[in-house]
């Protein structure tokens, strides 16, 4: 999976009658990635996109990043740049979370958090908030 952890299973893949997605299986081996992602990812329909849509912090990376699919099953798009998280000193941005509790017109306007180091200290960091405006 190239050294990325699977963002989200379904039990029987692509083909299968979907079910309510569920991460319990009685078998590992029918499960098949929705998509490579993040250890955090938000997941919720857009309705401006008419999609379901997924965002997070590209791993080792200041980019945060959007996925959309017809459904919650896929298929996903590859990743698009929504933006580039403004960083105080080294290190990337780090668990991106879209909070869809805020969105404005529908969803054509999303608030998206992430963390970012500020130099203070062994763990110094703080959280960024940022309006993003899609097309």
């Amino acid at each position: 999976m190239g050294g990325t952890l699977p963002f989200l299973c379904v039990a029987g893949g692509a083909t299968a009658t979907p079910r309510p997605v569920a991460l319990v299986s009685e078998s590992m081996s029918d499960r098949k990635p929705v998509f490579d992602g993040a250890p955090t990812v938000s997941v919720g329909y857009n309705a401006h996109l008419g999609a379901w849509t997924a965002i997070y912090a590209q791993p080792l990376s200041n980019d945060v990043v959007i996925r959309t699919a017809p459904a919650l099953m896929g298929a996903w798009s590859p990743p698009k740049l929504l933006l580039t998280a403004a960083k105080k000193t080294g290190g990337g941005a780090y668990d991106a979370n879209w909070h869809r509790e805020y969105d404005q017109d529908g969803g054509k306007t999303i608030y998206v958090t992430f963390s970012r180091p500020t130099g203070v200290g062994w763990f110094g960091a703080e959280f960024a908030l940022v309006r993003v405006g899609l097309p």
